[in-house]
């Protein structure tokens, strides 16, 4: 079965959801303002060799999170990029992530 993501994620797309939550949280925090790319590599690394379109939408959900969140693509915003992206990728395919405020912000 070829499976069609609902979704299309891609370089550009990641980065433009990052700069989206730095921006956001410029307002909140303006001493922790850091945008920018620090390691594209790994951006890279994750479209070119894990995100595949044969897996189901967990593991690309699970490569995404821990790719952006331990590979540090960006200089600031890493958990909170990862999170989101991968909070798409299973809302696309119907599946919520349930945790409380608390939870999400002790994660971030």
């Amino acid at each position: 079965m070829d499976r069609k993501p609902i979704v299309h994620l891609d370089i550009e797309k990641v980065i433009e959801i990052h700069d989206y939550i730095i921006e956001f949280d410029k307002m909140l925090n303006p001493d922790d303002y850091l945008p920018g790319i620090h390691e594209i590599g790994s951006l890279e690394a994750l479209f070119e060799w894990r995100i595949r379109h044969e897996n189901d939408v967990f593991r690309n959900a699970a490569l995404s999170l821990e790719s952006i969140t331990c590979r540090h693509a960006f200089r600031n915003g890493n958990k909170r990029t990862g999170f989101a992206v991968a909070y798409i990728l299973l809302e696309a395919e119907g599946y919520k992530i349930i945790a409380t405020e608390d939870e999400r912000v002790q994660f971030c």
